[in-house]
This record gives C-alpha cells, sequence and structure tokens, in this order.
C-alpha cells in the first residue's frame, strides 16, 4: 500500500539551514523550501503544505509577519507553523 508523504515548507534565508532541514525532513516528507518570505508567499499559491518551518529573522518580511500574512489567509490560516 502506498501511504503519500505530508508536506513540509521551510523558509530560511540561510542556505546552510535550508538544506539542513531539508535533508533531516525529506526521508519522512514531501520538503519545499524558500529562501524569502516573499518566495514562500509564491510558492504558497502553488502547494499546500501540512506544515511550515519558519524562521524569524529574515530580511524584508520577517518571520512574525509572515506568520501574521498567512494566518489571515482563508488558505493558509489552518497550517501549523512552527519557528526555527
Amino acid at each position: 500500500m502506498f501511504i503519500e508523504k505530508q508536506e513540509v515548507l521551510i523558509v530560511d534565508d540561510d542556505e546552510i539551514n535550508l538544506k539542513m532541514l531539508s535533508s533531516i525532513c525529506k526521508k519522512d516528507w514531501k520538503t519545499h523550501t524558500a529562501n524569502a518570505a516573499e518566495h514562500a508567499l509564491i510558492l504558497l499559491e502553488d502547494v499546500s503544505p501540512d506544515i511550515i518551518l519558519l524562521d524569524v529573522v529574515m530580511p524584508g518580511i520577517d518571520g512574525f509577519e509572515l506568520c501574521s500574512i498567512l494566518k489571515k489567509r482563508r488558505q493558509t490560516k489552518n497550517i501549523p507553523i512552527f519557528f526555527i
């Protein structure tokens, strides 16, 4: 029986963190990555992750602001967000 992997979106401006977290998650999760909040917003138009791992300190839109934006949107408001 085939069990579809759940999806995780990792948002972090640090490339090393993105690679490390993606490497850790890819065994059990289908991973998507974004190196900026703006990139995450574009990506979320096409994917619907089951969870978001979100960096707090990023240039431009920071993690807290992105979280606020996502919680106001109908399609993303129920996605659990974990700050990293």
